[in-house]
């Protein structure tokens, strides 16, 4: 019984990669809709950008965390896409670090 309740690492970072990869493309569609700048939907967009950092972070957690698990192709695809994730947003910080600095 207590195997059926508990959800894997693997499992999980697997549902984070997906709710990462359905923001993205939500603010792809919503900077397509607001091209005029008007503020309708900026607090919308403001939510998502820190849920979307949100679900980065947990899912490179849960993605490192499942490192010793049994994956099925699918959960590798998601395990990649977490990691990728998470380097190209510890990348975006570090080089608007940089930028700001200098």
């Amino acid at each position: 019984m207590d195997k059926i309740l508990s959800m894997k690492y693997t499992k999980r970072s697997f549902h984070f990669a997906w709710i990462s990869i359905v923001l993205i493309i939500t603010f792809l569609i919503l900077s397509q809709i607001s091209r005029d700048g008007s503020a309708e939907f900026d607090m919308l967009v403001s939510y998502l950008i820190t849920f979307q950092y949100m679900s980065i972070l947990i899912g490179f957690t849960c993605s490192i965390m499942s490192r010793k698990e049994d994956k099925t192709r699918p959960q590798q695809w998601a395990y990649y896409i977490n990691i990728l994730l998470f380097v190209l947003m510890a990348g975006y910080f570090t080089i608007s670090y940089i930028s700001k600095a200098t």
